[in-house]
């Protein structure tokens, strides 16, 4: 997985202008997405304590959504 607390969209144009705030997360793809790997994203991110939970679901979702195709 990969974020930024930049936000946008264009992942891209943030690595080239501040790549220190490109956050990365590896992803086993026989486990999937952990919740502590989320959480972790999620808070270095720059999400507080009482959003993570909300942030986190779409990961799930996503990853689940991406390998079932």
């Amino acid at each position: 997985m990969v974020g930024s607390s930049q936000g946008g969209m264009n992942i891209e144009e943030v690595a080239a202008e501040n790549p220190t705030a490109i956050i990365k997360e590896p992803v086993d793809i026989t486990t999937g997405v952990t919740r502590e790997q989320a959480v972790s994203l999620a808070a270095h991110m720059g999400f507080d304590a009482g959003s993570i939970d909300r942030v986190i679901t779409p990961l799930y979702k996503a990853h689940t959504f991406t390998c079932n195709l």
